[in-house]
């Protein structure tokens, strides 16, 4: 197992982070990479989705349930071929400003993956990093065109 951990401070309500991160859409693509594709399956209490991501020229298929707990926190269960994952994200209100909090407990699968694993750990940080950086960006972007209308 190998844990990231990943913390950005966002200028905009953490009621509204929360609604927008989990109002998952199969047009997220769109968004950012390493995201090829979103298929939404299922949204009931829990969301089931199926995502398809490039990481290093390689399109690995990941099935995924987002457990969903109000107003702050939601969990990600990934599983793939090459690697489970178990991501939690919590937001909490710090003088104003909403602190974003993702810590990401990876279970590498085979032999290889294994073994490369501590290597490609910094690219997968760095990558998720970025990842969430561009989701900020369009919630940013979303957040100051609907506060001027």
């Amino acid at each position: 197992m190998s844990t990231l951990f990943i913390s950005k401070i966002l200028e905009i309500p953490p009621e509204i982070v929360y609604a927008w991160w989990t109002d998952l859409q199969s047009t997220d693509s769109k968004l950012v990479k390493p995201l090829k594709s979103r298929k939404i399956i299922s949204k009931s209490d829990d969301i089931i989705i199926e995502d398809v991501v490039k990481f290093f020229g390689k399109e690995m298929r990941y099935t995924v349930k987002v457990i969903l707990k109000p107003p702050y926190e939601w969990q990600a269960e990934y599983n793939g071929t090459i690697a489970t994952a178990v991501s939690k994200y919590k937001l909490t209100l710090i003088d104003g400003k909403t602190q974003f909090n993702y810590q990401s407990n990876i279970y590498p699968k085979g032999y290889l993956t294994k073994i490369f694993f501590p290597i490609i750990k910094f690219f997968i940080q760095h990558i998720f990093s970025k990842e969430m950086n561009d989701y900020n960006k369009k919630l940013e972007e979303d957040w100051i065109s609907n506060k001027l209308n």
